[in-house]
């Protein structure tokens, strides 16, 4: 199984770069090594395959480490009462101290189907934010982590891979597809911030090539996915999150062009469609390769001050959509350099007395 790392995590700010070395293991006893930069903080994670307990079926340990120092914003009053428009921007501006270890142990079921389980342990700290005028709401709030989080969880699901990358990085094919159930059981996190909460989340990407010769590569990039969370102790960040292996920050870190954690509700879904073309394929030795691409995100959220019923399920429905440009330099084989600049517009339909006004933004990072 990929993973594909990148700085969009955690409440992080906007990304500037990633560093990719997946592939490196395809020269080195076939193990998998990625990484991934962002500001401020870095991620490695490695995958070495043992001897399978099913024969002809894959059977790979994954760990993954990471930490950062990333600005974070909490939509809620003082109460906990959620600020319901897109609007608001009286949230608490706060830093996030952040480190994260999980590991997993991944099994091939079938061709191209494997299950995977494992212990996740996060730790977060919370601190005003000098470069801003902030409402602390958060740290006024009472909650057992309005300054610290530690968690303990464990991940479970199954993941579908067919996909395959080209070299160069700039033409994918086939599927990736994942379901994870995340549950942090109360007896487990008694210290601090009392997290107790179960999150489901199902995440597809299909890419399909439109244009496969040099010296243009275009294809089609959807994604669809579906974030349900609830408990007794659901984290302050994590109702603005998406789960999974590696969980975004909310809307705003898969939605692009809203901050991290703007749509802080219990279900969340997004579907994205790129269109994705590089040109100068095949030229230079493939060592710069500019691109781009234009996008659509379209996302819902429930309610985010009412308990989820069907009445209200689809209250905040958000659309998204813009160009960027990239650029793609491998300045050693197997270090490849990726930057992507995003240009947005974003707009809701809401049922809130006070709909959002499109905004025009533009912005670094995000590519599924």
């Amino acid at each position: 199984m990929r993973m594909a790392v990148s700085g969009k995590r955690v409440g992080a700010p906007l990304v500037v770069v990633v560093l990719s070395l997946v592939g490196l293991g395809d020269h080195a006893y076939g193990i998998d090594l990625s990484g991934g930069v962002r500001l401020y903080g870095a991620d490695v994670a490695i995958g070495v395959p043992i001897p399978s307990v099913v024969p002809d079926l894959a059977t790979t340990v994954h760990v993954h480490a990471g930490g950062g120092w990333q600005g974070a914003a909490w939509y809620r009053e003082i109460d906990g009462t959620a600020q319901p428009g897109l609007d608001a921007a009286s949230s608490a501006q706060l830093q996030n101290a952040n480190g994260e270890l999980l590991a997993w142990l991944e099994q091939g079921v079938a061709p191209g189907l494997a299950a995977f389980v494992g212990p996740r342990l996060l730790y977060e700290a919370y601190f005003a934010n000098p470069n801003e005028q902030a409402n602390p709401t958060l740290h006024q709030s009472g909650r057992a982590d309005a300054f610290e989080s530690l968690q303990l969880s464990y991940v479970l699901g199954v993941v579908y891979d067919t996909l395959t990358v080209a070299e160069t990085g700039v033409l994918r094919q086939g599927w990736f597809a994942s379901t994870t159930l995340e549950h942090a059981p109360v007896g487990l996190n008694q210290t601090a911030g009392g997290a107790a909460f179960a999150r489901g989340t199902i995440n597809a990407s299909y890419y399909l090539p439109v244009v496969t010769a040099d010296p243009f590569r275009v294809y089609l990039a959807n994604r669809f996915i579906v974030d349900l969370i609830g408990g007794n102790g659901v984290p302050a960040l994590a109702q603005g999150r998406i789960g999974g292996l590696r969980p975004q920050s909310g809307l705003g870190g898969a939605f692009r062009g809203l901050p991290g954690g703007r749509l802080d509700a219990p279900l969340k879904t997004l579907l994205s469609i790129d269109l994705r073309g590089s040109w100068l394929t095949g030229l230079f030795n493939d060592w710069f390769i500019p691109g781009a691409l234009v996008y659509l995100d379209l996302g819902t959220a429930s309610a985010l001050d009412a308990p989820l019923d069907a009445g209200n399920a689809f209250d905040h429905v958000v659309l998204g959509t813009g160009a960027g440009l990239s650029m793609r330099v491998r300045l050693i084989p197997f270090l490849p350099f990726d930057m992507l600049v995003l240009g947005s517009l974003v707009f809701e339909l809401s049922n809130s007395s006070a709909p959002l006004t499109p905004t025009l933004g533009v912005a670094f990072g995000h590519q599924f």
